[in-house]
């Protein structure tokens, strides 16, 4: 275990040449008032593909907020990866959620837990939108 901002650890670590290797990577960090979105951006994503142990490897986010829909930057970074989503929430908090996890993985084969399954009907399309560490527009996911 190590203290300070998971991002910066893992880049220095990964400079170091020091990869974790995990089959789960879960960030849950994005439920208060502050969104950290340097956690969100392609940049970041780069650096959590470089700890993740194989295509089977897991990103779970729990993206949980009453004011902000993070699903279009996910979305975003899922095109980015060429990854595959599974979206879960509690379906009678729609469209507020405070109760969601996405699930990001290299291969689908990734997402077939037993009990984990999407929800349906499935959350209405969000355009994509790519943040960067020089870009991110986060007004615009303002519920």
């Amino acid at each position: 275990m190590e203290l300070g901002d998971a991002r910066l650890l893992l880049e220095q670590e990964a400079a170091q040449g020091n990869l974790q290797k995990f089959d789960v990577l879960v960030l849950d960090a994005f439920s208060g008032d502050a969104v950290p979105v340097h956690l969100l951006t392609r940049e970041a994503f780069d650096t959590y593909g470089k700890h993740l142990s194989d295509d089977h490897a897991v990103i779970a986010l729990h993206l949980s907020s009453r004011h902000i829909n993070l699903l279009p930057v996910v979305e975003g970074l899922r095109e980015y990866s060429h990854a595959y989503s599974l979206v879960k929430f509690t379906e009678q908090s729609y469209p507020f959620l405070p109760n969601l996890c996405v699930f990001l993985a290299k291969s689908p084969e990734a997402l077939e837990v037993p009990g984990l399954l999407p929800n349906t009907p499935p959350l209405p399309h969000a355009e994509p939108r790519l943040w960067t560490d020089d870009y991110s527009d986060i007004f615009r996911l303002i519920y």
